[in-house]
């Protein structure tokens, strides 16, 4: 019978030690994708276009958009990793640069979906047709506009796009 129980013993360890190399192995995958998003994100926090042009607007918020699904899944891939160290009685992995380039991509995704939709209405407002126009939303929409994007280009003023973009939807009359 103690023969039976030691085998059991060593099949369950072994089979823990293939559980923890395979959990290992998909760490070390999971922080270079995290670097990899990391990068890109940062390469595009930096990127300053001479011209800021509807397109780019659009590319920023479809780049944008793209870094916040992949940092989502980063996300959820941590939920599953914290899981299975909870399982192996081990300490659930925190990492700080997974919630910075959280922020960061929340930040600039707020930033450029409202300049971007600002600009849309404004192409509407001066070249669009006068009917169904209402001056007093108008008013309100830049307004509010306006104050969203001085919000956020305050919490990041150290970065040219918030610059530029508030300086760009500043400088449009409503």
């Amino acid at each position: 019978m103690a023969s039976v129980f030691e085998l059991a013993k060593t099949r369950t360890g072994h089979r823990r030690d293939q559980v923890e190399d395979d959990l290992r192995g998909r760490i070390d995958k999971f922080e270079a994708t995290m670097k990899r998003i990391n990068k890109e994100l940062e390469a595009f926090t930096k990127k300053d276009p001479p011209v800021l042009t509807m397109d780019e607007m659009k590319t920023s918020v479809t780049v944008i958009d793209k870094l916040a699904v992949r940092i989502g899944e980063c996300t959820q891939a941590l939920g599953e990793i914290n899981r299975e160290e909870v399982f192996l009685d081990w300490d659930p992995s925190e990492y700080q640069l997974l919630e910075k380039m959280r922020t960061l991509s929340e930040l600039f995704g707020s930033l450029w979906h409202v300049a971007l939709e600002f600009h849309e209405k404004h192409e509407r407002w001066y070249n669009g047709p006068l009917k169904g126009l209402d001056s007093i939303d108008i008013q309100k929409q830049a307004r509010s506009t306006i104050h969203q994007i001085l919000k956020v280009a305050l919490k990041y003023d150290t970065r040219i796009q918030f610059l530029r973009s508030s300086k760009c939807t500043r400088s449009r009359p409503p």
